[in-house]
Order: structure tokens, then C-alpha cells, then sequence
């Protein structure tokens, strides 16, 4: 598969999805936070549960404190730092979960540099589908580099205890439920319930696709058996075999395997962010010189 066709296939399952937030960019940003923890995980959908997670808070926050913005003389709308500051801390579910993290923001810090999501896209985003286009409404440095700092924070937050519970659970994989387990555990009112619910949405949408995916998988199995029946005994024999083994080593291959396709998936990002390079010509194969030796076959006396 190439380069271009990965990307493709990306922005295909996004669209599908109906996320407005790539979800590759947090793969490609949970892989590196991991390995600054020196750990290595495979992905099972976690990606795109975090898409949704920046998504949503996104525009609960600026939908919800939409009361506070102040009108100034020229008629616009000017969302101001300490108006965010201050509806986190006075709404109770957002408190919970962001007190301590308000209290540790550095303005002088540039956090829109740490953002998972391209700044054109989640400009975008916030005036199309949060503002719904009224450019009376002004989100000024200052408080976009607020929102960024908290997207920031929640990303570290979940990855950081999903991979706590995966590490204690023995697996190989961060999943979708252990970033969805992660939610439950920081969030809590109206935001958790939005969140959820997209992701609920998402979570069918991708098990549809596998279920369609395994069904053409096994048509095309089928047509093979017919072709060779031979093989399909020594298929049925092999299964049957397979279905005796442990559950546990069973579940242990299935997250070998996430972690593998993980790799692959990695490798493919790998060779997109690479230049092109040369590619050294193969060594031509050594010819060998000797001559063939006869064989000496023993008289019998």
C-alpha cells in the first residue's frame, strides 16, 4: 500500500466516523508520549476515542461559557482568558477535573505548538461549527492558548491512565475502552455524557466496519475451500485444534496481533514523514566457480 493510498484510507475512516479532528495525529502523538515513558503499546481504536474526546470538549467549552462573553463597543464578542478561568472553576463537573490543572497553566508557555490537531482545521472547526460563523465572536491568543493547553492536558491525562490500567491488566494494547474506562474515571456530567455518547456512535460505526470486513473475509475463504477440498479437511482439523487451546493465549494472540498491525501502521507513518532517499542497488549474487562433483559409486565384490 503506498503512501498516498494510507492517507486515503485515514481521511476515508475519519469522514465515515464524522470526526472533524484526524485521528492519526494522536496516534502518532500517544506512540511518542509512551515511549517518553519508556513503554510500547499497540492501538486498538484508542486514537480515535481521543479525537473525539478534543473534539467535544472543544465545543462544550466554548458553547457553554458562550453567557460570559463580553460585548465590547464595537459590537463584538471577546472571549476573554479570566471569563474562561473563571466558568471552569464555577461550573462543579469541569472543576473537578480541571482545578488543579488551572492552577498550573503558564501563559508565557506556547501550548498551540503541543496540539494533536492542525491549527487551519481546528480554526476551522471552532468557527464553523462552535460560532457557526459569527465572526462577531473573537477568541483572542491568550484564551486559544488556554483551550490548547487544556486539550494538552486531557490528552496526557487519559493517555497517562489508560496506560496504567493496561499495564496492570498484563496487556499489549491501548484500546478504546481503556481511554473510554480513563473518561470515566476524570470527567463526570453533562461533558461526560456527550462524550460518551459520540463515542458510543463511533465505537458501532467501527465494529460494523470489521463485521463487514470479517464477512467478505470469509466469502472469499469459502470460495477457496470449494476449490480444494483437501485443504478444507486439513483446514477444519487445524481449527478444530485451535478451538481446544486456552482462552487466555487466545486473547494473548489477538492483542499480539493489534500490536503488530500497530507496528505496521507506525512503519507507514514513518516512511510519510521520511525524504526521499537513494536506494542502494542489491549485490549482484556470487556465482559459484566450482564444478559439480561427481559422485563415486562403490562396486559391489
Amino acid at each position: 500500500m503506498t503512501t498516498n493510498d494510507t492517507q486515503k484510507k485515514s481521511q476515508n475512516m475519519d469522514e465515515m466516523l464524522g470526526l472533524e479532528f484526524k485521528s492519526k495525529p494522536y496516534r502518532k502523538w500517544m506512540k511518542e508520549y509512551f515511549q517518553r515513558q519508556e513503554k510500547s503499546f499497540g492501538f486498538k481504536n484508542s486514537h480515535y476515542v481521543m479525537s473525539v474526546v478534543d473534539q467535544i470538549l472543544t465545543f462544550n467549552l466554548l458553547n457553554g461559557m458562550s453567557e460570559s462573553f463580553k460585548k465590547t463597543n464595537h459590537g463584538f464578542y471577546d472571549v476573554k482568558l479570566e471569563d474562561m478561568q473563571n466558568y471552569i472553576r464555577l461550573t462543579p463537573h469541569l472543576n473537578n477535573t480541571f482545578n488543579f490543572v488551572v492552577s498550573r497553566y503558564d501563559e508565557h508557555m506556547d501550548y498551540i505548538k503541543q496540539l494533536c490537531v492542525d491549527k487551519k482545521i481546528f480554526d476551522k472547526y471552532i468557527t464553523k461549527c462552535v460560532f457557526h460563523d459569527n465572526f462577531r465572536i473573537n477568541l483572542n491568543n491568550q484564551s486559544m492558548n488556554f483551550l490548547t493547553y487544556l486539550l494538552v492536558q486531557t490528552n496526557t491525562l487519559l493517555s497517562n491512565t489508560a496506560m496504567h490500567m493496561v499495564t496492570f491488566a498484563n496487556k499489549k494494547s491501548i484500546s478504546d475502552n481503556a481511554i473510554i474506562c480513563s473518561l470515566k474515571i476524570h470527567f463526570g456530567g453533562k461533558i461526560l455524557d456527550d462524550i460518551l455518547k459520540k463515542c458510543d456512535s463511533v465505537i458501532t460505526l467501527l465494529k460494523n466496519k470489521d463485521k463487514e470486513d470479517s464477512e467478505k473475509g470469509e466469502g472469499v475463504s469459502k470460495d477457496n475451500k470449494s476449490k480444494d477440498n483437501k485443504s478444507t479437511e486439513k483446514s477444519e482439523k487445524s481449527d478444530n485444534k485451535e478451538t481446544e487451546k486456552d482462552s487466555d493465549k487466545e486473547e494473548s494472540d489477538k492483542e499480539e496481533s493489534d500490536k503488530e498491525e500497530s507496528e505496521k501502521e507506525d512503519s507507514e507513518e514513518e516512511s510519510e514523514s521520511e525524504s526521499e532517499s537513494e536506494t542502494e542497488p542489491e549485490p549482484e549474487p556470487v556465482k559459484n566457480n566450482k564444478k559439480p562433483q561427481k559422485k563415486v559409486v562403490s562396486k559391489k565384490k
